[in-house]
């Protein structure tokens, strides 16, 4: 009995050739690519079919939820009931009686004081009396000691000296001229403070400062305790401004850097020395910047 080899054309033709990739893999599998792709195209079809379907039908729902709008004609609405007549409302009680106000108090009596009328005397019992009083009399404030009809002054009309308060009988002011007050005293001009430079300012034509002790202060500093056992690590830079003499004048704190690497820098900052910055062969403050560097090895 014979013996029967069924082979398809795809083995006859690569028999002798590679079958691992290329052509006859892609013969093998066109069977299965030609419906897979049959099937996409028949699904895309039917979502094209059914989806205006399914459209319309969430339009509806959507319709339905939605508020209905009534319009109302107010032209035909009926009449408002007619309103009910309150009863009259009790007489308002009668205002009451204006106050009567009290007369006026009669003005004070009024002093009459008699004057009499001088009477000229001739000239000839007129006697004219000059009085020269010395220095000393003026300075003490007393004129003299007897009036000009002869008689030693009383309580009512013995002269005021000067410089002491004055001590009226009540029957009308007693006036006393008081020294001029002194000028007030010169005013003391303040020194003129010197204009700190802007820090955000260039300023051209200047030598930059540089740090003298630097890596001294990096080791007064050392390593906080407290940022070593929390492994912080960073670089904080500090804006600092140098007087004329490259002396530390004061500093801005840095806008990053972590609080405890800040302080321990700020307690040893002041005593960093520079070289003065030189503009024009002169001296000038200057801000510099002053980097610290916190490692752990």
């Amino acid at each position: 009995m014979a013996q029967v080899i069924k082979a398809d054309l795809d083995e006859i033709v690569f028999e002798d050739r590679e079958k691992r990739y290329g052509g006859y893999v892609l013969r093998k599998n066109y069977q299965k690519y030609l419906a897979f792709g049959f099937l996409i195209v028949l699904s895309l079809t039917a979502l094209g079919v059914i989806a205006p379907y399914i459209y319309s039908k969430i339009q509806a729902l959507v319709e339905a939820n939605k508020p209905k709008e009534v319009e109302v004609d107010l032209s035909n609405l009926p009449p408002p009931p007619p309103e009910e007549k309150k009863p009259d409302d009790a007489p308002p009680p009668p205002p009451p009686p204006p106050k009567q106000e009290e007369p006026p108090a009669p003005p004070p009596p009024v002093e009459q004081v008699a004057v009499k009328t001088p009477v000229p005397k001739p000239p000839d019992e007129v006697k004219v009396e000059e009085t020269i009083h010395e220095v000393q009399e003026l300075d003490k404030g007393i004129v003299s000691t007897k009036d000009e009809a002869g008689e030693k002054p009383t309580s009512e009309n013995a002269p005021i000296p000067m410089n002491t308060e004055p001590k009226g009988t009540g029957d009308g002011p007693a006036v006393i001229s008081e020294p001029p007050p002194p000028p007030p005293p010169p005013k003391k001009e303040e020194p003129k403070k010197e204009e700190e430079p802007d820090p955000t300012k260039f300023v051209p034509g200047a030598k930059q400062p540089k740090e003298v002790n630097l890596t001294d202060i990096q080791k007064l500093i050392g390593y906080p305790a407290v940022a070593r056992e929390m492994n912080l690590e960073g670089n904080i830079v500090f804006r600092v401004l140098v007087d004329e003499n490259g002396n530390y004048l004061k500093h801005l704190p840095p806008k990053t850097g972590h609080p405890i690497l800040i302080k321990a820098v700020e307690e040893h900052i002041g005593k960093v020395k520079f070289t003065p910055a030189i503009q024009g062969d002169k001296p000038i403050k200057f801000w510099v910047n002053v980097p610290f560097v916190f490692k752990l090895q």
